[in-house]
């Protein structure tokens, strides 16, 4: 159990004790990945049709009520 106090102190030694995974720069991190140049297919945003398709399922869900069953 940790109250606040020793939360608050925690926090602060933490902070003071160097440098921190945020003040890391990112050559410092690396994630395996290797950067390829751009494609020859362009990007295609999602058309209003695709989006539809994507979220109706959803929107049935929240607008069309369950049904109740009687006690």
């Amino acid at each position: 159990h940790v109250d606040f106090d020793e939360l608050t102190a925690m926090a602060f030694e933490q902070s003071s004790s160097g440098p921190t995974l945020n003040e890391m720069t990112p050559a410092n991190i690396s994630s395996g990945l290797v950067h390829k140049p751009s494609s020859s297919t362009p990007y295609v945003p999602p058309s209003r049709n695709d989006w539809d398709l994507l979220f109706q399922s959803l929107f049935d869900e929240l607008l069309t009520p369950p049904p109740t069953v009687d006690p």
